[in-house]
């Protein structure tokens, strides 16, 4: 596949032919498989990803190894992580929602990106940005939400990700993601279908608003 112009077209922020050539002459396009995990907790990140097809979720875990979803990774986006991550090992998980492609960007380039091209440097700038108002958001919802809303907020999140509107989620599934058990959530569930806010099936969640 053409690197370049999945640049120009997914990552216009990323200016300048010789930047682009620079890139392309270093980078290859990965498939990752659904349910992939692109980097893992405690890895050393190879490179740096960017979305042109597909989505992934991100992950953190906590200290005694419950997960939190934190936010997707949309085509057009990097990984915020990863642009930290010079001589770190990975504190998240990235994991393929669904069959995905990626432009891998050598870890070691990175340094002389940020050196050289002061376009590399707005489009890094501008995913931390949006991955800072992601995590406020979850911030936001874990102080100030019932778990009630947030549970709703999760779903919507979900669905507007993914663009749809039946959600082939598990109970264990949406617990682990929200660090909470099972019972409860089967329980709000049931209770936001009471309301007509959702229709169960098994193993799906069909939201009606």
């Amino acid at each position: 596949m053409d690197i370049g112009a999945i640049l120009k077209e997914f990552f216009p922020e990323i200016e300048g032919e010789e930047l682009i050539q620079v890139i392309v002459d270093n980078s290859k396009v990965k498939h990752v498989k659904q349910h992939e995990i692109l980097m893992d907790y405690g890895s050393k990140i190879e490179f740096i990803p960017l979305l042109f097809e597909g989505k992934l979720k991100i992950f953190k875990e906590d200290e005694e190894g419950h997960e939190l979803f934190l936010y997707y990774i949309q085509p057009g986006q990097g990984c915020a992580v990863s642009f930290s991550c010079f001589d770190k090992l990975s504190t998240v998980r990235a994991e393929a929602v669904e069959s995905s492609k990626i432009v891998t960007i050598p870890m070691q380039l990175m340094e002389k990106l940020m050196q050289n091209y002061p376009s590399w440097d707005r489009f890094v700038l501008r995913v931390y940005n949006q991955r800072f108002d992601d995590l406020l958001d979850t911030l936001n919802e874990l102080a100030f939400h019932k778990l009630d809303e947030r549970l709703l907020d999760y779903l919507e999140k979900q669905s507007f990700a993914l663009d749809q509107k039946e959600l082939s989620l598990t109970h264990a599934q949406i617990a682990l993601e929200m660090n909470t058990s099972r019972e409860v959530i089967s329980r709000l569930l049931k209770k936001l279908e009471t309301k007509g806010t959702v229709r169960l099936s098994r193993n799906k969640i069909l939201l009606n608003s």
